[in-house]
């Protein structure tokens, strides 16, 4: 388990663009850190090098507090998993680097789930996705006796 657990964003001044500089992350887990970029680049006046986030520029502000969720949630999925948690691995995970076993039923609902919370979709849409939803988890639970199913699974034919 990890004693220790930090994330900072920071600017790179090594990494310009236009008289912006990029803004990393670092994530530092039993003192050993592994860093990564974001897409984002922000003049160095505008940001709060204290806060590591944006000054009033709540675009980039809520897509660093969406990176550090993602963090969080995938330190915590690797934790309940009884896996070795680093920020190497963590890293990796975000980037998609590595392979985390990702279930169907558990990804639609992280994904409505950010649908509704947008808030940049229909009624409609949200309501087509929770339908479906329950549609394969009906067909899971009648046809194949399961919950939930690996999404690698669908080319194999395991459940």
């Amino acid at each position: 388990m990890a004693e220790s657990f930090s994330l900072k964003f920071y600017l790179n001044k090594n990494k310009t663009k236009a008289n912006q500089l990029k803004i990393y992350g670092r994530l530092i887990i039993d003192r050993r850190k592994s860093e990564f970029a974001t897409s984002y680049f922000i003049e160095e006046d505008k940001w709060d090098k204290a806060r590591g986030r944006a000054k009033r520029n709540t675009a980039i502000n809520d897509e660093l507090s969406v990176i550090e969720s993602e963090i969080n949630r995938l330190s915590r999925k690797l934790l309940d998993d009884d896996k070795p948690v680093s920020s190497k691995i963590i890293i990796e995970l975000l980037k998609g680097e590595r392979n985390e076993k990702r279930y169907l039923i558990e990804y639609l609902d992280e994904h409505i789930q950010e649908i509704k919370q947008k808030k940049e979709y229909a009624e409609n849409t949200y309501n087509h996705y929770t339908s479906s939803r329950n549609i394969y988890a009906e067909y899971l639970n009648q046809k194949l006796h399961v919950k939930d199913i690996l999404i690698s699974n669908f080319r194999s034919g395991v459940h």
